[in-house]
Order: C-alpha cells, then structure tokens, then sequence
C-alpha cells in the first residue's frame, strides 16, 4: 500500500539558444525537494530524479554541511556524462520533502557536482524505494513512496 501519491510540475528553468535549438528559451526538468539528515544535521535542496543514475549522487559540498568527512569514506568509481572520477558512499536518512517520508539512504558524494548545486536521485539509495513516472508532455511526474 503507497504511503505517498504526489503529482508534481516539471520545473521551468530558462535556456540559451544554441546552433541545434536556436529557439529554445527554457526546459522542464523534473526537480523534487528533499532533504539529507546526518545524525543531528540537515541539509534542504532540489534533487533532479535521474532514472540513467546509478546511484543517489550528492555534491561534496553538502557532505560538508552535514559535517561528514567525505573523503575518509569508502569509495567507488563514478562514470557519468561528465567524465569518471571517484564517489565517496555514506549513510545519510533521505526525505522527500512533500511527502514528509524518509528511509536510510546510502548516497555517494562527488566533487564533479559541486558546481551544479543539485543532487541526482538515481536507482540506489532514490529510486528502489519509491515508482516515478515521467510525462514529458503533461510536463508532470508522479512520485509513489
């Protein structure tokens, strides 16, 4: 039995044109607030529901807000559209926002996210604990937990 139903707006957010899309102003992008919690902290922010993400991939500058040491963390290679790097895993609790429903979430910290500001909610530690499904063209997703 679903906990949680929660129909959500893809998030407008503006482009800039370019040679292959020269009349593209914005894109949708199915953004969810969440929230990881370390032991007494808790770190607020958009997460982008990335179905092709292996794993739950968090900046390493949140890792720093909720005071874990990172880079004393067990580690696995990463491999993404940007390039391979290593990914630090640790244990955080993951809440969707809306639904005020969380679980323990094994996430995996990488410096190649710190200037983008938003974690990837991938199949480990996101996706096997809860079914999405993607409208592109109603601009919506729908999240089950």
């Amino acid at each position: 039995m679903p906990r949680s139903v929660l129909k959500l707006a893809y998030t407008t957010v503006p482009a800039t044109g370019s040679p292959a899309f020269p009349s593209q102003t914005e894109v949708h992008i199915p953004f969810l607030e969440v929230a990881l919690e370390f032991g007494t902290k808790g770190f607020r922010t958009l997460g982008l529901v990335d179905s092709g993400a292996g794993y739950t991939f968090v900046p390493t500058d949140v890792a720093n807000a909720l005071g874990i040491d990172w880079k004393n963390c067990p580690t696995t290679p990463v491999h993404g559209v940007a390039g391979s790097g290593t990914g630090y895993a640790a244990d955080v609790r993951l809440v969707v926002i809306r639904a005020n429903h969380g679980w323990p979430a094994r996430v995996v910290f990488t410096p190649g996210l710190d200037r983008h500001g938003c974690i990837l909610l991938g199949q480990i530690g996101f996706l096997d604990h809860c079914v999405v499904q993607f409208s592109a063209r109603a601009r919506e997703f729908k999240v089950t937990i």
